[in-house]
C-alpha cells in the first residue's frame, strides 16, 4: 500500500496547491486586459496550451520537490544518530526494507496521476477561460473540486475487498476517477482490466478537457 499511496498523496497535494493557480492563470489576464494584447500576436489555442503545459511542468517540479524532501528526511531519520528517537518517530529501518516496489502497481499509479492531473488542469483552465472574472469563476470552482475529492468522503466504501457499485461508478466517472482509481490501486482492489478501462477513460477526458479549454 505504501508505494502506490505515495502517488495518491502527491495527486491530492498538487491539486490542492495548484488549483487556484490553474483558475487564475487566465482570469487575471482577462481582468487586466492583458489577454487582448497577447491575442494580437498569438492564437487562443497557443495561449491556452502554453498555460496548461506550464502548469503541468510546475506540477512536475512540485512532485520532484516532494519526493526529494521525502528522500532527504528518510536519510536523516535512518542515518543521523538518534534523530528519529529524539522526535518520537518510529524506527523506519525495519519498515523500509519490507516495502514492496511492484513495477506494475507503481506504473498504473503513475499513469493515473499524470492523466488525472492533466484532466483536472484542463477542466479548471477551461472554467477560467469561460468566466470573465476570477470571482465569477470561483463560484463554479466547487463543481470541479468537490467531485474530485468525493471518494475521500465515502472512504469506507473503498475498504471492502469486493468493489461495490458506488466505487465502480466513482472509478469511471471523470471527475471522481483519479482519486478513486489511486485509492483502489493502493488497496489492491483494482484489477488490470478495470485499470486499463479507467486509464483509457481518463486519457480521453484529459484530451477533451484540453480541447474544451
Amino acid at each position: 500500500m505504501i508505494a502506490p499511496g505515495i502517488f495518491l498523496f502527491v495527486f491530492y497535494f498538487i491539486t490542492v496547491f495548484l488549483s487556484n493557480r490553474m483558475l487564475t492563470s487566465t482570469t487575471e489576464e482577462k481582468e487586466n486586459r492583458v489577454t487582448e494584447i497577447i491575442l494580437t500576436s498569438i492564437s487562443a489555442r497557443t495561449l491556452i496550451l502554453g498555460k496548461i503545459i506550464s502548469i503541468i511542468v510546475l506540477g512536475i517540479i512540485q512532485i520532484l520537490t516532494l519526493l526529494l524532501t521525502g528522500v532527504v528526511m528518510l536519510f536523516l531519520i535512518s542515518n543521523v544518530g538518534d534523530f528519529a528517537k529524539n522526535i518520537n518517530l518510529p524506527d523506519l529501518s525495519t519498515i523500509l526494507p519490507n516495502i514492496r516496489w511492484e513495477f506494475s502497481t507503481i506504473a498504473i499509479s503513475a499513469i493515473i496521476l499524470i492523466a488525472g492531473f492533466m484532466m483536472t488542469t484542463g477542466f479548471i483552465v477551461a472554467l477560467g477561460s469561460a468566466m470573465p472574472t476570477a470571482q465569477e469563476a470561483s463560484n463554479y470552482f466547487a463543481a470541479i473540486i468537490m467531485p474530485l475529492m468525493m471518494p475521500l468522503f465515502v472512504l469506507p466504501s473503498f475498504l471492502s475487498s469486493e468493489p461495490s457499485a458506488l466505487t465502480v461508478f466513482l472509478s469511471y466517472f471523470p471527475l471522481t476517477s483519479p482519486i478513486s482509481l489511486l485509492l483502489r490501486n493502493m488497496l489492491g482492489t483494482l484489477s488490470l482490466a478495470e485499470a486499463l478501462i479507467g486509464i483509457s477513460l481518463l486519457v480521453i477526458f484529459a484530451i477533451f478537457a484540453v480541447w474544451l479549454a
